[in-house]
């Protein structure tokens, strides 16, 4: 099965004042420095702690061994170790000659905060509640993790939220016919609890009641209650059978989120909303009825039913949200009533779906072959079920996550596509070329994210690469941006472990945040000539780049952008260069540094805490430069400042279409005659290589003149 949900999963609310008890336990003798402290008991009595609740009364309750900490919340607990027998709490005790009755169980009264601490944890296995407890406080058995079955008596009248929380071993419980709620995680984590009859009395039963009891295989929600809140049966995985009364008009968020053995579910026709989640992950779920009740089905509502094959869907429906039934691989066929509309396709990752179906009433949609289109058919909305499509020629647009997560392998796009929208094909494993058309002149964020993408044909008509395009899709291996493109979106390649090379066209002004950041095999950039701005990790943790040749038109180098290339030990900085941010070339191997700007460029630490490449690194200058960069900022920290003569260092093109470029320690020579001569000389005038090979490898950083008959070059490497 296949995990279409990221964003959200299982969720269990905790307590914050639980939190800083365990605080407190963690560091006990810190604890008590903080401020003074106040004993939580006031008396003693056959290894039960008890509080004075009303002397006028006489009256007490059963509370825990500690103090509070000054007048915070936080609790330290004296180590105490429970009795192996039954714990007996005795309707009245004596104390000081007077006799007092026990009416209360208070907060954390049980609870067993050394839990999986060696020496220090003890748990009650049983716990006898007399009929004179009227009230039973937050979390007072929270964590009793021994604790097999417990019988509350009717004299109660209150149970407290997180009550029996993590009570793992907590098979068997009876309520109290008296009570009329049962609070917000009462039963969160006791995961052995398989049933519990809840009293007709009850009319609400709170967040996160149930949660997490995975061994519950059956409820019954009493007639009265009008709500089922978020959370109530999240977890429960062994939950096949709830009745849920009429009375009941609203079901929360993850109210039955993974209740996987859940076979079926009659809800009722109060419910106006099914809402976000509510049954995410019901995977034996295979029929559903919505009521005509319902307006609005939620976000990833129905999301990994994987074995929902069918559901009625009532003309009375307004609104499906996003991924409201992704996943759903069983599911075959849909119909769009009239009056409903989508916030963006509902049904990724529905691989079997080969039939959808929409109301001729409806104002939105039309629907075609299995594809969804809005309704003049000129963008696709949803395409889940197919292997192959050729996009047909009045489609003009590809809406957000129309192909998303579907079993797309082979796709023609048409020729008059203009947009690619958010996601559109993002997560598509088997999609493993593109060719985008020269209509196309926007690709939307995350457009492809995650596919199986090998290769890209970009097109000649692409301007915009959104944020995120092409994250993660780590079997490409060359990027070749065309000359259209003046804007590479944030993240858009970040993580394309395969790449290899990337060529950005010379239109491209902008380079944004992480643009091609964990490039791990990125061995090669060849930038254009209108790069303006390389943005913050642009290209950080490109491991396998050697050298980097910033060009003449960049002017701002933003934080981080190379940080962390490990193998870099050279770098050739443009002209144009004004400002370089802090740790912009962090790389730990960086020997050689040529800064072709007259002026030094302001900068951070560019370095950042790799000092020693001031020392053991050279920085190359313009002729008469040298004085500047041992005054300037940062730069005055090299050891080592040289002047060279960079004039003339570009890639020449001559009359007769011969061309010297570099890329990364290699010098090629294109457009000579077969045979052609070609030297190399240092600009000492130092012959280093003849000969007739088009490409010259091995070369060390430097400056170099290459001559090919009458034409000559200066060259940086």
């Amino acid at each position: 099965m296949k995990n279409l949900k990221l964003h959200k999963q299982f969720r269990v609310q905790v307590p914050d004042l639980l939190l800083r008890v365990k605080a407190a336990l963690l560091i006990p003798a810190i604890a008590m420095l903080l401020s003074p402290s106040a004993s939580a008991y006031d008396f003693e009595h056959d290894g039960i702690a008890y509080n004075i609740l009303s002397e006028d009364e006489q009256t007490v309750e059963v509370t825990f061994f500690g103090e509070f900490i000054g007048d915070s919340h936080a609790i330290q607990f004296e180590p105490y170790t429970y009795p192996s027998e039954p714990i007996t709490i005795p309707e009245t005790v004596e104390q000081n000659g007077k006799t007092y009755s026990v009416t209360a169980i208070g907060y954390c009264a049980f609870i067993c905060p050394f839990r999986d601490i060696p020496l220090l944890e003890s748990s009650p296995t049983s716990i006898d509640i007399p009929n004179s407890i009227k009230e039973i406080g937050d979390s007072a058995f929270m964590d009793c993790y021994n604790l097999t079955s417990i019988i509350i008596p009717n004299s109660v009248t209150k149970i407290g939220n997180y009550t029996f929380s993590d009570c793992d071993k907590l098979a068997s419980v009876t309520l109290p016919q008296g009570i009329d709620q049962i609070e917000n995680n009462m039963f969160t984590g006791c995961s052995s609890l398989e049933s519990v009859d809840i009293p007709e009395t009850v009319a609400r039963i709170g967040s996160g009641a149930f949660s997490g009891c995975s061994s519950l295989t059956s409820i019954t929600i009493p007639q009265g209650i009008n709500t089922i809140e978020d959370y109530t049966f999240s977890g429960c995985s062994g939950l096949n059978s709830v009745i849920i009364p009429t009375s009941v008009n609203k079901i929360g968020e993850q109210a039955f989120y993974s209740c996987s053995s859940l076979t079926s579910i009659t809800l009722p026709d109060g419910i106006t909303t099914i809402e976000d989640d509510t049954f995410y992950g019901c995977s034996s779920l295979a029929t559903l009825t919505v009521p005509t009740s319902v307006s609005t089905i939620g976000e990833s509502a129905f999301s990994q039913c994987t074995s929902l094959a069918s559901i009625n869907l009532p003309e009375t429906l307004t609104n499906i949200e996003n991924s409201a039934f992704s996943g759903c691989e069983s599911l075959k066929a849909i119909h769009i009533p009239a009056s409903t509309s989508l916030a963006y396709n509902p049904f990724m990752g529905c691989d079997n779906l080969s039939e959808i179906t929409v109301d001729s009433a409806n104002p939105l949609y039309s629907a075609e072959d299995g594809v969804l289109y809005s309704k003049d058919k000129t963008t696709i909305i949803s395409c889940p079920g197919k292997s192959s499509f050729k996009i047909p020629d009045n489609v003009t647009a590809i809406g957000e996550y129309a192909f998303a997560q579907s079993i797309i392998s082979s796709i023609d796009l048409g020729n008059n596509v203009t947009t690619i929208g958010v996601e559109a094909f993002g997560f598509c494993e088997n999609l493993k070329t593109i060719d985008i058309p020269n209509s196309v002149t926007t690709i939307g964020e995350q457009a492809f994210r995650n596919s199986g993408l090998t290769s890209i044909d970009f097109g000649n008509n692409v301007t915009t690469i959104g944020g995120g395009a092409f994250m993660y899709c780590e079997n490409l291996k060359t990027i070749d941006i065309p000359n259209s493109v003046t804007m590479i979106g944030e993240s858009s390649f970040q993580s394309c472990i395969g790449i290899e090379s990337v060529t950005i066209g010379n239109s491209v002004s902008t380079i944004e945040a992480f643009a091609f950041g964990l490039c791990t095999n990125l061995k090669e950039i060849n930038f254009g000539n209108s790069v303006s701005t390389i943005g913050a990790y642009a290209f950080s943790q490109c491991d396998s780049l050697t050298s980097i040749y910033i060009p003449n038109s960049t002017k701002y180098i933003q934080g981080g952008a190379f940080a962390d290339c490990a193998n870099i030990t050279s770098v050739t900085l443009g002209n144009s260069v004004d400002s370089i941010e802090k740790g912009a070339f962090a790389c730990p191997l960086i020997t050689t540094i040529y800064c072709q700007a007259p002026i030094p460029p302001k900068c951070g630490e560019i370095f950042s805490y790799y000092d020693d490449i001031y020392t053991n690194a050279t920085l190359y200058v313009p002729i008469g430069s040298k004085s500047d960069y041992a005054a300037a900022d940062i730069w005055c920290n090299f050891f080592n400042i040289e002047e060279t003569d960079f004039s003339g260092v570009r890639n020449i093109e001559h009359d007769n279409g011969i061309t010297v470029t570099t890329e990364g320690n290699a010098i090629i020579v294109n457009g000579a005659e077969s045979g052609s001569l070609v030297s190399v000389f240092t600009t000492a005038g130092v012959h280093i290589y003849s000969g007739c090979e088009p490409v010259i490898t091995g070369l060390a950083p430097g400056l170099y003149i290459v001559k090919v008959g009458n034409f000559t070059a200066k060259v940086l490497l």
